[in-house]
């Protein structure tokens, strides 16, 4: 008996797809110089103050 034998092969594939394209897309980011956007700085916390009865 072959139970989930097609989604297994599905997953698998899938898998085998993303690797391909995250390999297509570093190859492209080295030919067009592009490189990973930074990340964006957080704003800081802004805390509420206390209230007054505190």
């Amino acid at each position: 008996m072959n139970f989930c034998s097609r989604s297994e092969k599905v997953a698998k594939r899938i898998a085998q797809i993303e690797t391909q394209l995250s390999a297509m897309q570093k190859d492209s980011d080295k030919r067009t110089g592009r490189v990973d956007d930074p990340p964006e700085p957080r704003p800081p916390l802004m805390r509420k103050p206390f209230t007054e009865c505190l």
